[in-house]
C-alpha cells in the first residue's frame, strides 16, 4: 500500500470513528466502492462519501475540536475534472496541482470528498444548496451579488424553455452532457446525487455551470444492488478512473500549505512562466521538438520555468563545445559563457528556486564552485535542488545523474 493510499484509509477511519460517536450515517460511493466490491482495495488518492445536510452540520461542529493531524475543510464549486458542489475533508500537509486550466492552481491535497444528499430535488431546493455552497466554499470561488443574480436568470430562462424537464428532476437533460464532458472523455467523478446545468448566454466572458442536486440519491439494500442500479448488470467489468489521474500529487510533509501558498502567488503574479503544463510544453516545443517525446512522460512542475527555457536554449547547442573546452583545462573560459546561467542561479538561490537544466553544465558549475573554495554555496545549491522537490528538464541522461544525488541530497537539513 502507498503513502497515498494509506492517507485515504487514515482519513476513512476518522471519519468513521466520528460518525458512530455522533450517530452520523454515511455513505460510500463511487469508485472506492466498486473497488472495495472487487477486493482490490484503496484506488488513487481520494475516497467518496456521501452524507446528509443536516449529518454533515453535526460532524463539521465535531472536527473544529477534533485533533488528529493537519485537517481541513475545503468547499469546492465544480470544474471540469470534480463536478459538483461538495466539500473535502482534507490532509493539509499534501499539495494539489491541478493543470488543466490557464494556470496552475493550488488545492489542499489528498482528501475524502463529502457529497451533501438532497432529500428533494424542486427547484428552490437546488437553488438553496447551490446557494450554500458557494457561499461557503473557498474565498477564490465566491461570487458576488450581481453574478449571483445573472445565474439565477439563467436558471429561470432555462426553466421556461424546457418546463417538461424540470418537472422529470433535470437529470434526462444533462445525463449525456455529464457523461460524455466537454472533451469527450467521461468525467472522472460523478456522484451520484449531482448532476450538470448548463447556463444560457454569456456569463463572466463565457458559458458557465452551475451543478444542482437534481437527482435523488436512493439508498438500496445492498453495496451490489447500488452499483447494479448505477451502472447496470455489468458494473464489476466497468473501469472507473479516480479522480487523482488528472492532478499532479506532491506529498512533501515538510511543506506548509500556507508557507507553499504564499511562494506560489508571489511567483504567480511575477513572473511570466508561472503557467500550466501545457503553456511550458508549447514554448518547449517549438524550439526542441526532438525530445518533445521524451520530456511528456517524465514532466514535473517547474519552478523557475523562465529561466530554465532560457538557459535551455542559449547553452544546449553550445553544450559540447563548453564541455571540450572544460576538458582541456579551460575551466575559467567556460564560466566566463555560462555568465547568463550564473546569474539566474543567483537570482533565484535566496528563494530556493534553483535553475538547474542539464546535469554536465550544473557539474561543471558545482566543480567550479569548489575549486574556488565556494564549497558551502555549492553544498546549498544542491540540497535546494532537492529539499524543495525542483525537478530538471528530464532526459534519459538527467534521471540517472538525479538517481545518483537524491541520497547524498534529499535529507532534511
Amino acid at each position: 500500500m502507498t503513502r497515498e493510499q494509506g492517507v485515504v484509509l487514515s482519513l476513512l477511519d476518522e471519519i468513521d470513528e466520528i460518525c458512530d460517536e455522533t450517530g452520523i450515517k454515511y455513505y460510500l460511493i463511487e469508485h472506492q466502492l466498486h473497488n472495495a466490491l472487487l477486493q482490490k482495495g484503496i484506488s488513487g488518492y481520494s475516497a467518496d462519501v456521501a452524507m446528509s445536510w443536516k449529518d454533515f452540520s453535526v460532524f463539521r461542529a465535531y472536527i473544529q475540536n477534533y485533533k488528529k493531524g493537519a485537517r481541513e475543510f475545503e468547499g469546492l464549486e465544480n470544474n471540469r475534472k470534480m463536478p459538483g458542489l461538495f466539500y473535502r475533508y482534507v490532509d493539509s500537509r499534501t499539495l494539489l496541482l491541478d493543470l488543466d486550466y490557464a494556470q496552475a492552481y493550488t488545492k489542499f491535497g489528498i482528501a475524502v470528498n463529502i457529497h451533501i444528499i438532497q432529500k428533494e430535488s424542486k427547484l428552490f431546493r437546488a437553488l438553496s444548496f447551490a446557494d450554500r455552497c458557494i457561499r461557503i466554499g473557498g474565498s477564490r470561488n465566491v461570487l458576488d451579488s450581481k453574478k449571483k443574480k445573472a445565474v439565477y436568470a439563467g436558471i429561470k430562462a432555462l426553466q421556461k424553455i424546457m418546463p417538461h424537464v424540470w418537472q422529470k428532476g433535470l437529470h434526462k437533460l444533462f445525463e449525456k452532457n455529464c457523461w460524455t464532458g466537454e472533451n469527450g472523455q467521461k468525467p472522472t467523478i460523478l456522484a451520484d446525487i449531482l448532476w450538470g446545468a448548463v447556463l444560457p448566454g454569456n456569463f463572466n466572458q463565457g458559458i458557465q455551470k452551475i451543478w444542482l442536486s437534481g437527482h435523488l440519491y436512493h439508498t438500496v439494500k445492498s453495496p451490489e444492488a447500488y452499483m447494479e442500479r448505477r451502472y447496470g448488470a455489468g458494473w464489476r467489468t466497468k473501469k472507473l478512473s479516480p479522480p487523482a489521474e488528472s492532478y499532479m500529487v506532491s506529498t512533501n510533509p515538510y511543506v506548509p500549505y500556507k508557507e507553499f501558498m504564499e511562494q506560489a502567488y508571489i511567483k504567480k503574479m511575477n513572473r511570466k512562466f508561472y503557467k500550466d503544463r501545457r503553456r511550458f510544453l508549447r514554448v518547449f516545443k517549438n524550439e526542441f521538438k526532438e525530445y518533445d517525446a521524451k520530456e511528456k512522460e517524465g514532466w514535473k512542475y517547474l519552478f523557475a520555468a523562465e529561466a530554465r527555457i532560457q538557459c535551455w536554449k542559449k547553452y544546449m547547442p553550445v553544450k559540447e563545445e563548453l564541455l571540450r573546452k572544460w576538458e582541456e583545462g579551460k575551466q575559467d573560459e567556460v564560466m566566463l559563457e555560462l555568465e547568463d546561467y550564473r546569474v539566474a542561479v543567483g537570482e533565484y538561490k535566496n528563494s530556493a528556486m534553483v535553475p538547474c537544466f542539464d546535469p554536465d553544465i550544473w557539474y561543471m558549475y558545482m566543480t567550479w564552485l569548489q575549486e574556488n573554495r565556494w564549497d558551502a554555496l555549492a553544498v546549498e545549491l544542491e540540497r535546494k535542488v532537492w529539499k524543495e522537490h525542483l525537478q530538471p528538464i528530464r532526459t534519459e541522461e538527467t534521471n540517472r545523474w538525479l538517481d545518483s544525488k537524491k541520497e547524498d541530497f534529499c535529507t532534511e537539513s
